[in-house]
């Protein structure tokens, strides 16, 4: 039922307008609060009886805590590189994907880079599930090259601001910037995200990524039946609001 999302993802394909080699694509992003509503944006009930959270976008320490960034390579191969520590931190765990074999875990949540695995599947880089054509046949038609993508969050694991399906946010927006397949609006990314956390199985609702991709305070919705779509409302903040919230 949540794939049904898949119909308001749009993005436009243009070969000639991926980055050059070595160039990067770099997205970032606030972590989000919610201020209420909260889980009725999962599903079943998000499309059941449909789903109302309203939430604020939030720096820590002054910056965007969550961002993403990927450049084309000249080695036909995925270089998978998340960061807990932030950016230019040495805390990494690299993963080398030389074969469809080394992408065929994307749905397994506990594997190596799943998240960044399943971005690469959502997006249509990869198919692991296409024994027609390798790797590194894949990566020449769709990226022209090799692909290396890195994350970073400057937030404790389990901080619940919404880390995880805004990061996917984020990656998916770098990799389509870098592979000349940019998303075409920031509905299209928060819908691509509910498809990727059913391709990792975690499942997981909208609240995450309508708060954190969009910015400022928003208003999210998506109505009782399929197919499943969500609105995001800016909420207009009085300056006293806003001096309140950054107390």
């Amino acid at each position: 039922a949540v794939a049904t999302c898949n119909r308001f993802v749009h993005f436009s394909l243009s070969p000639t307008a991926r980055l050059p080699l070595h160039v990067w694509a770099q997205a970032v992003a606030p972590a989000r609060l919610d201020l209420g509503g909260g889980w009725s944006d999962t599903p079943p009930m998000s499309y059941e009886y449909g789903g109302k959270v309203t939430t604020v976008a939030i720096k820590v320490d002054g910056e965007k805590p969550i961002g993403a960034r990927a450049c084309r390579t000249e080695q036909l191969e995925v270089v998978l590189a998340p960061q807990s520590g932030g950016r230019d931190t040495a805390d990494k765990a690299v993963c080398l994907c030389r074969s469809l074999e080394d992408l065929c875990d994307y749905n397994k949540p506990g594997a190596p880079c799943a998240l960044l695995k399943a971005a690469l599947v959502c997006c249509r880089i990869i198919d692991p599930h296409d024994s027609s054509r390798s790797l590194q046949q894949q990566l020449q038609d769709t990226v022209g090259g090799g692909l290396r993508i890195e994350s970073w969050a400057h937030l404790p694991v389990g901080s619940g601001l919404g880390t995880s399906s805004i990061l996917a946010g984020v990656v998916l927006a770098a990799v389509g910037v870098a592979c000349g397949r940019p998303y075409s609006d920031t509905s299209s990314v928060c819908h691509a995200v509910l498809m990727v956390e059913q391709m990792m199985t975690t499942g997981g609702g909208w609240q995450d990524q309508v708060g954190g991709l969009n910015g400022g305070a928003r208003l999210g919705q998506s109505g009782k039946g399929l197919p499943l779509r969500v609105e995001a409302t800016a909420i207009p903040l009085e300056p006293a609001v806003v001096d309140r919230l950054n107390r």
